[in-house]
Protein backbone atom coordinates (compact mmCIF):
# COMPACT_ATOMS: atom_id res chain seq x y z
CA UNK A 1 0.00 0.00 0.00
CA UNK A 2 1.44 3.40 -0.92
CA UNK A 3 1.50 6.34 1.42
CA UNK A 4 -0.19 9.69 0.63
CA UNK A 5 3.22 11.29 0.07
CA UNK A 6 4.12 8.57 -2.46
CA UNK A 7 0.87 9.14 -4.32
CA UNK A 8 1.52 12.88 -4.39
CA UNK A 9 5.03 12.26 -5.78
CA UNK A 10 3.80 9.86 -8.45
CA UNK A 11 1.18 12.31 -9.66
CA UNK A 12 3.82 14.98 -10.20
CA UNK A 13 6.49 12.87 -11.88
CA UNK A 14 6.50 11.27 -15.32
CA UNK A 15 9.25 9.11 -16.76
CA UNK A 16 8.34 8.12 -20.31
CA UNK A 17 11.67 6.41 -20.98
CA UNK A 18 13.26 4.61 -18.05
CA UNK A 19 16.80 3.39 -17.62
CA UNK A 20 18.29 1.59 -14.64
CA UNK A 21 19.73 4.03 -12.09
CA UNK A 22 23.35 3.29 -12.98
CA UNK A 23 25.80 6.13 -13.32
CA UNK A 24 27.35 5.63 -16.74
CA UNK A 25 29.44 8.53 -17.93
CA UNK A 26 29.40 9.61 -21.53
CA UNK A 27 26.12 8.09 -22.63
CA UNK A 28 24.96 8.64 -26.18
CA UNK A 29 21.89 10.62 -27.15
CA UNK A 30 19.15 8.19 -28.14
CA UNK A 31 17.68 8.47 -31.63
CA UNK A 32 14.04 9.43 -31.44
CA UNK A 33 14.48 11.43 -28.23
CA UNK A 34 13.10 14.68 -29.71
CA UNK A 35 9.84 12.93 -30.59
CA UNK A 36 9.55 11.44 -27.10
CA UNK A 37 10.34 14.81 -25.53
CA UNK A 38 7.64 16.48 -27.65
CA UNK A 39 5.13 13.82 -26.60
CA UNK A 40 6.08 14.21 -22.93
CA UNK A 41 5.81 17.99 -23.24
CA UNK A 42 2.33 17.67 -24.73
CA UNK A 43 1.23 15.50 -21.79
CA UNK A 44 2.84 17.84 -19.32
CA UNK A 45 1.21 20.93 -20.80
CA UNK A 46 -2.17 19.23 -20.72
CA UNK A 47 -1.95 17.54 -17.30
CA UNK A 48 0.49 19.46 -15.09
CA UNK A 49 2.43 22.44 -16.51
CA UNK A 50 4.57 22.59 -13.36
CA UNK A 51 6.40 19.37 -14.25
CA UNK A 52 9.94 19.53 -15.56
CA UNK A 53 11.04 17.45 -18.52
CA UNK A 54 14.62 16.35 -17.95
CA UNK A 55 17.04 14.94 -20.50
CA UNK A 56 20.04 13.02 -19.19
CA UNK A 57 22.42 11.20 -21.49
CA UNK A 58 24.41 12.44 -24.44
CA UNK A 59 23.61 16.10 -23.83
CA UNK A 60 26.02 18.46 -25.57
CA UNK A 61 25.73 21.75 -27.44
CA UNK A 62 23.75 20.26 -30.35
CA UNK A 63 21.60 17.72 -28.52
CA UNK A 64 20.93 20.17 -25.69
CA UNK A 65 19.59 22.74 -28.12
CA UNK A 66 17.53 20.08 -29.92
CA UNK A 67 16.12 18.82 -26.60
CA UNK A 68 15.21 22.32 -25.43
CA UNK A 69 13.54 23.08 -28.77
CA UNK A 70 11.58 19.82 -28.39
CA UNK A 71 10.30 20.85 -24.96
CA UNK A 72 12.86 19.78 -22.36
CA UNK A 73 13.08 22.09 -19.36
CA UNK A 74 16.11 20.53 -17.60
CA UNK A 75 19.34 19.29 -19.19
CA UNK A 76 21.86 17.05 -17.41
CA UNK A 77 25.16 17.49 -19.23
CA UNK A 78 27.81 16.26 -16.80
CA UNK A 79 30.26 14.72 -19.25
CA UNK A 80 29.96 17.63 -21.67
CA UNK A 81 30.45 20.22 -18.95
CA UNK A 82 33.30 18.56 -17.06
CA UNK A 83 35.26 17.38 -20.10
CA UNK A 84 34.96 20.59 -22.14
CA UNK A 85 38.40 21.73 -23.38
CA UNK A 86 37.78 25.34 -22.27
CA UNK A 87 36.28 24.35 -18.91
CA UNK A 88 32.86 24.07 -17.33
CA UNK A 89 32.00 27.76 -17.64
CA UNK A 90 32.53 27.68 -21.41
CA UNK A 91 30.46 24.51 -21.74
CA UNK A 92 27.57 26.04 -19.82
CA UNK A 93 27.72 29.15 -22.01
CA UNK A 94 27.50 26.93 -25.10
CA UNK A 95 24.43 25.20 -23.68
CA UNK A 96 22.64 28.51 -23.14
Amino acid sequence: MSSPSTKRFCRSFALPVWFPPVEIKGQTYIDGSPERIKAARGLRDRLNPRLDIEVDGGVNKETGRLSAQSGATVLVAGSFVYSHPQGAKAAIQELR
